[in-house]
């Protein structure tokens, strides 16, 4: 036979019943016999699954026994025919023969790929990214029947290929020539060269072939499959499709991309739904769902998101609000605890970074293991916002200034636990890729070794595949070994966690959950009800990342997957979707306009092919530009049984019902916060909730501000310097003392933000000096330098104190007191407290009375900010004008503030706007992302 035969199902019906149907009456003959001369290929093994479970539930119902055909995916089809006797190389064995390959290539030989690029002949690492690039070209090139040698390649149009794309082609032919050579040394062959042997002769190729569904085959298989019938094989291609669409396919039963350009598709505009981000996209699907009043159970419900990486998140989202999923792919391996814990080994053992160990220490299992406390993890974020150090080794590293917040002790005992469990990693340095893999397998059996584990368990899953991963790499050859040389610890765990890639956990069967498919699973799923979350412009990229080396051009005229294949293969799929759930069944589009990090999307423009201009401009404008506010809204029957009707927001704690312990202390600078908010107040300083941040990059106002004020304060207590008139000498004491200050509290070497910064703040200096040498012209000599005071409020049974700190008291040759406050900003100080009529802040009105209990003449006292602001207009001596009445009206809501936090007094909800820089409290106070603008000062 040298033509295939074409079988047209239609697809007004279900598809893989139907083409279950067809294969019994065409191939089994109704007696469920055997078929073991008969291959059936399909586009995945969700098809493959599904299709022999339909079979064995038709023989059950007839009561025959059934010996199943041999089902294959496209993707494994050209492996039943290689040669059984011969040993294909690993990927790992590929990847270490090609990178050292490679390294032993002169730089001449590998220009047309290196470019300008020169890596170090030591740096196993980048060579293997090198290789993984020549690896994946030449496979991309094997799916379309070539070789990487231009020279076997049919002939090409002049223009299409450069000398430098002929040059890079040729040194991706002479690696690929070199690593056959390698390997063949040691009895291995490459995957690849065997499946193009097969275009040229199939040994048995079998009596039957089916091309179940299969709409874009590589020319390679393609190539196969016509050999086959060359040598007598039955082909038949069984599409989903209407006869009347004969013409959109080819022999083969792939799908003609020209055909398919210009397909309408009608999709009601009731249909579609627009939303942002995953927790959105899912928040619709519940919307959708229960739109159904009950029509569809949950195995009739099926879900595809086209962009895996959503699953997780959408996963959740449903099963937060009782609906039970199951992900037919499986869970990525990558995303396994077990995995992440291989994951963060390799980042700290490879960096020393902050984030490494901290991702390390967090592992759940870690953490476990190691009896590591909350409140140890709470430790090391306070160290973090503190000191943001960037790197963890062998010691500890305690600023010479470290913050009064800090518990260090625990973290040092957490540091010598973790350098004592991981020292075998951490500890040494270059080692043989097989001695790295003996001293990896011992540390994961230390870690692991006395789990007990059922067969069905997750984590043996994980770590037969990790244990897989360590046997590839020391199935390589001694040669192998020794080419490679000393590595570092991560190489090897780069060669593990690129062996378990792709990987997925299995799911078992679950009646009561929902399926979650991926896009091409959906593409034949035949649940009545189905609806596609995502459906983005992401979905139609072909591959991108060999562009470089495969552009669209060159793809088209050697038969390589390309954007119009996807686009024609996907129309088609939408089509058929449609069609067979248009009488009975529903199928609904969840538009995605943002990824997890919150990207933006763009529309899939199988949804605006629309016939009707006027529909395609509404559409358009729709899903382009268009898109509400994330804060969606929970069907009743998804939302919790105890929230009204009337509030589906979670309840606020209320302050009148939580017993809590009375404040017995408040800062001065705490009463702006109070008057701000006194529910915020109760929540920061009572429950003391809010958050420490470990992801900060560079310093925010309040490190930057305690960065200046450091440097300031130590010129203050310096007797040589601080009664100096000389602006110069004051200058490059205060250089220094950021400096001073920067390694204080970061460290030798902090992140070069930091530096920045305090490059920022010496420019600051600079005009400081200027100020402060006048004003020591002037008569006014500094006395003190954070003087600590406190006011008693209480009494000895019901202690109440008001604690102060003032950072700088100066006195005149007269007698007259300035009490002073640093501010980095610019706002006056009579701005900062406030108006006429109301005050905001009492911190410089309370300073008056801790003047006074230091010893001061109350009359004497003056109040005021020193502004070391940004620009040298913006440093200066800032004194407010009060009259004596706005004083007592200070002095009076400061007294009625201690009484009413002494009697538990707090608003009963958050006010709105929320004030500025409460952000860490908005998911409590439900702010929803208003915040106050105010303008405000930084103290220091």
């Amino acid at each position: 036979m040298t033509e295939v035969k074409k079988h047209f199902l239609g697809w007004d019906t279900p598809f893989l019943p139907t083409a279950a149907k067809w294969l019994q009456e065409h191939y089994l003959h109704d007696e469920f016999g055997s078929a073991k001369d008969l291959v059936i290929v399909v586009s995945g093994n969700a098809v493959r699954r599904r299709l022999q479970s339909l079979l064995v539930e038709m023989s059950s119902e007839q009561g025959k026994a059934i010996d199943l055909p041999s089902f294959v995916t496209t993707s494994s089809f050209l492996n039943l025919f290689l040669d059984q006797s011969k040993k294909i190389a690993s990927k790992t064995i590929q990847a270490v023969t090609t990178a050292t390959v490679m390294r032993d290539f002169s730089r001449q030989q590998l220009a047309p790929i290196l470019g300008l690029n020169n890596p170090d002949y030591d740096d196993l690492n980048t060579w293997f990214e090198y290789a993984k690039e020549v690896n994946g070209v030449a496979r991309e090139l094997a799916f379309g029947g070539y070789n990487p040698d231009p020279a076997t390649w049919p002939e090409l149009p002049d223009d299409l290929l450069t000398t430098k794309a002929l040059d890079r082609f040729e040194a991706i032919a002479a690696i690929c020539r070199k690593v056959s050579e390698v390997l063949a040394k040691d009895q291995y062959v490459v995957q690849d060269s065997q499946w193009l042997s097969l275009a040229e002769e199939v040994p048995h190729p079998p009596k039957s072939i089916v091309l179940l569904g299969t709409t874009d085959l590589n020319q390679l298989l393609i190539k196969v499959v016509s050999g086959m019938m060359q040598c007598g094989s039955h082909v038949d291609a069984v599409i989903r499709a209407p006869e009347a669409k004969q013409y959109y396919f080819d022999e083969f039963g792939s799908v003609i991309p020209d055909k398919w350009k210009t397909e309408t598709i009608e999709i009601p505009d009731n249909a579609i739904e627009i939303a942002g981000a995953p927790s959105s996209q899912a928040n619709k699907l519940l919307c959708a769902i229960a739109s159904l009043e009950g029509k569809f159970s949950k195995d009739e419900i099926t879900i595809a998101v086209t962009n895996e990486e959503s699953i997780p998140v959408v996963r959740r989202q449903l099963e937060g609000h009782s609906v039970d999923t199951r992900f037919a792919g499986g869970d990525s391996l990558l995303q396994s605890p077990e995995v992440k814990l291989v994951e963060v080994i390799r980042d700290y053992s490879s960096t020393n970074s902050y984030a490494a160990y901290a991702s390390l220490v967090r592992h759940p299992y870690v953490g476990s293991l190691l009896s590591i406390t909350s409140g140890t993890l709470h430790e090391l974020d306070r160290y973090y916002a503190h000191h943001l150090p960037t790197s963890i080794g062998k010691s500890w590293f305690t600023p010479s200034d470290i913050s009064w917040r800090v518990q260090n002790k625990p973290l040092i005992e957490l540091h010598k636990k973790v350098r004592e469990w991981f020292s075998s990693i951490l500890d040494s340095k270059e080692q043989l890729i097989s001695t790295w893999s003996s001293v990896i397998r011992e540390l994961l059996l230390k870690l692991y070794g006395n789990q007990e584990l059922d067969r069905q368990s997750r984590m043996l899953f994980s770590l037969r595949a990790i244990f897989s991963a360590l046997d590839s790499i020391d199935s390589l050859s001694e040669r192998s070994v020794q080419s490679a040389g000393m590595v570092k610890s991560g190489t090897v765990f780069d060669l593990i966690l690129d062996e378990l890639k792709g990987v997925a956990i299995p799911e078992y069967p679950n009646q009561d959950a929902v399926d979650i498919v991926g896009w091409l699973e959906a593409m034949t799923d035949d649940a009545p009800c189905l609806f596609v979350v995502g459906m983005d412009s992401t979905l139609l990229e072909a591959s991108t990342k060999y562009q470089t080396y495969l552009p669209n051009k060159l793809r088209e005229e050697l038969g390589l997957e390309t954007e119009d294949i996807k686009y024609a293969r996907d129309a088609h799929a939408v089509l058929a979707m449609q069609h067979s759930r248009e009488v009975h069944g529903h199928l609904g589009w969840i538009l995605a306009r943002k990824t997890i990090e919150g990207d933006p999307l763009t529309p899939n423009p199988l949804l605006l092919r629309c016939e009707d201009d006027k529909q395609l401009a509404s559409r358009s404008l729709k899903m382009i530009v268009e898109i509400e506010s994330e804060s969606p809204s929970i069907p009743p029957q998804f939302g919790s049984q105890s929230s009204s009707k009337e509030d589906d927001h979670l309840a606020l704690p209320d302050p009148s019902v939580i017993k809590t312990k009375p404040l017995q202390r408040m800062s001065v600078t705490s009463f702006k916060e109070y008057i701000a908010c006194s529910y915020r107040f109760w929540l920061h300083r009572v429950l003391e909730l809010g958050e420490e941040r470990d992801d900060v990059r560079e310093l925010d106002y309040a490190l930057f501000g305690s960065l200046v004020h450091g440097a300031l304060e130590l010129f203050g207590k310096e007797d040589s310097v601080k009664d100096s008139t000389d602006e110069k000498v004051i200058h490059a004491f205060l250089l220094e003392a950021v400096d001073k200050v920067v390694a204080g509290i970061f460290g030798k070497y902090p992140l070069s933000t930091i530096s920045v910064q305090g490059e920022l703040a010496k420019q600051r200096m600079r005009s400081f000096s200027k100020l402060q040498a006048e004003h020591r012209k002037a008569g006014w000599k500094i006395v003190g330098v954070e003087e600590k005071e406190e006011l008693q409020f209480g009494t000895e049974e019901q202690p109440f104190v008001v604690v102060g700190k003032i950072d700088r008291i100066d006195m005149h040759e007269d007698g007259r007191v300035l009490v002073l406050d640093y501010k980095t900003g610019s706002t006056s100080a009579e701005k900062a407290h406030g108006t006429k009529d109301e005050w905001t802040d009492l911190q410089l009105p309370i300073y008056r009375h801790l003047a006074k209990k230091m010893g001061y003449d109350f009359d004497e006292v003056k109040t005021g900010f020193i502004l070391v602001g940004s620009k040298d207009t913006s440093v200066r001596f800032d004194f407010p004008d009060w009259d004596e009445a706005q004083l007592q009206v200070a002095d009076d809501r400061f007294v009625e503030i201690v009484e009413d936090v002494k009697a538990g007094k707090y608003n009963s909800t958050p006010t709105t706007p929320a004030p500025r820089f409460s952000e860490d409290l908005s998911w409590i106070c439900q702010d929803g992302g208003i915040i106050g603008t105010g303008e405000e000062n930084t103290s220091v």
